[in-house]
């Protein structure tokens, strides 16, 4: 395999190195010169839900501390920790803590790129990194506190209440996407806010890419009917954000939290949705494998359920969904 170096920075610009690039490619030849800014992009680039996010994050925090045109293969420890001390030293140490992890699978995931037979012949660049610069520096887990915020059951009533009557001085799509997260028993806020129009089909909704890794439905019940009707159609998104290009981030659902609803529900996020709703669901009787099912939260290790059992149990599902929606609204 034949390797060329794209140049040195200053003399060679970030603009001419990217032209390089280009010609690189054309002529077929690898590079071993794979900068930062490189490594960032083609992560990104994974098809991750998270991208948009993470990239303004990186660009925020890192890109202003190191040079983004050296190769990834030269980034140190020492070029790692004053992005996160600067983080700690501001305010945010929960915000260091995860940026550590974002850095550390980026590395990680250059580490292993050049070597994966699947995108091998597609590649003009390799990275060469020979270990992950992020390893040495400790994760701090005495900052990430586990929410054990739970509405109680009078708290979750009326949180439907004041969302179906708009009351709360939210925008509609802000009300509405929490009102949904409710009546689809806690789906995860990114999963409900990542809603296409296509994702939902025949009277089903999915949700596509979960974090448990697979594709993951529930039958639109007439509630959740009546809430996706009564919503605008402004591009592919269910809840679009102000451009319409892309869907409505959760820090947008969690400023309006604290804005208008701080009152009535003190130290509530939409993530408590979820842990709300497994436990109320426990409490009118639901079991813990009909909870599972609603929120995907089913571990099938067995082989025949893994490699056989596809059945989508709608009918299940509507029949358990409408004894929850029954309970919260009435």
């Amino acid at each position: 395999m034949k390797f060329k170096p794209l140049g040195i920075y200053p003399d060679v610009s970030l603009a001419m190195a990217r032209q390089l690039l280009q010609q690189v490619r054309s002529e077929g030849v690898v590079s071993d010169a794979g900068t930062l800014e490189m490594l960032v992009d083609a992560y990104l680039s994974t098809g991750m839900k998270t991208a948009e996010d993470l990239r303004r994050r990186i660009e925020k925090e890192v890109y202003p501390n190191i040079d983004i045109t050296r190769p990834a293969s030269e980034i140190t420890t020492q070029d790692i920790l004053p992005v996160l001390s600067s983080m700690i030293k501001r305010g945010s140490p929960v915000g260091a803590n995860r940026m550590r992890t974002t850095l550390r699978a980026l590395f990680s995931w250059g580490m292993k790129a050049d070597y994966d037979p699947k995108t091998l012949a597609e590649r003009s660049i390799r990275f060469n990194i020979k270990s992950n610069p992020v390893d040495p520096i400790p994760a701090d887990h005495s900052v990430e506190k586990v929410s054990d915020r739970r509405l109680t059951q009078d708290e979750l009533k009326q949180l439907v209440s004041v969302l179906a009557d708009g009351s709360t001085g939210m925008s509609e799509h802000v009300r509405k996407s929490l009102l949904l997260m409710v009546l689809l028993f806690g789906q995860r806020p990114t999963e409900v806010l990542g809603l296409r129009w296509t994702d939902i089909e025949d009277g089903v909704i999915w949700f596509r890419d979960t974090k448990a890794g697979n594709d993951h439905c529930l039958p639109v019940v007439d509630a959740v009917a009546d809430v996706l009707d009564s919503l605008p159609r402004y591009g592919d998104y269910v809840f679009f954000n102000r451009s319409g290009e892309s869907h409505m981030k959760v820090n947008v659902v969690r400023d309006n939290i604290k804005r208008h609803l701080s009152g009535l529900l003190p130290h509530f996020s939409p993530k408590d949705i979820r842990t709300t709703c497994k436990s109320i669901g426990a409490d009118i009787g639901l079991s813990k494998d009909d909870r599972d099912l609603l929120q995907n939260h089913n571990q099938r290790s067995d082989v025949s359920s893994r490699h056989y059992d596809f059945s989508l149990q709608l009918d299940k599902k509507r029949e358990l969904l409408e004894r929850w929606v029954n309970f919260v609204t009435r």
